[in-house]
């Protein structure tokens, strides 16, 4: 089974549409993920922090969608602990895709964080994400307060 036909309560999906534009945020908060969608792709939003994943206990990120040519964008919006942000955006892959028989054709990552003041203790951690990502056949992309792309 695909991705989005293992996630489909309607209680932790934002949407499933054609629209072009979606935009992540949290409310009160500046840090936003906006995805431009052009070609009009079917785009399946989900809550995953409170949503898919519901426990308190599982480290997990904040959003994630799926787009109809088989590719998986987890989104984490941070505050400036870029370390625990890659733990809960390795750890929803764990998750997210143990269900998943029919693999994503690819798996983005994306990290909006609200300042980017990192320790060099934390490249190690954000290699071992991009290794983990880019077999997946995608890409992790960390960006400051607000990451636009067009999918």
């Amino acid at each position: 089974m695909k991705f989005s036909e293992i996630y489909t309560d309607p209680e932790y999906i934002i949407s499933d549409d054609r629209r072009q534009k979606i935009v992540f945020k949290d409310k009160r908060e500046t840090r936003i993920y906006r995805v431009q969608n052009p070609s009009r792709k079917k785009v399946t939003a989900y809550r995953v922090d409170g949503g898919i994943i519901d426990s308190l206990l599982i480290e997990k990120c904040d959003f994630a969608f799926y787009t109809d040519d088989d590719t998986l964008y987890l989104i984490e919006l941070k505050g400036s602990d870029l370390l625990q942000a890659i733990k809960q955006i390795s750890r929803s892959i764990d998750i997210l895709i143990e269900p998943v028989k029919d693999m994503p054709d690819h798996i983005n990552a994306r990290i909006i964080l609200s300042k980017y003041n990192v320790p060099s203790a934390y490249k190690a951690e954000e290699i071992r994400l991009h290794k983990k990502i880019k077999s997946f056949g995608g890409e992790l992309v960390t960006k400051v307060r607000l990451l636009e792309e067009n999918i």
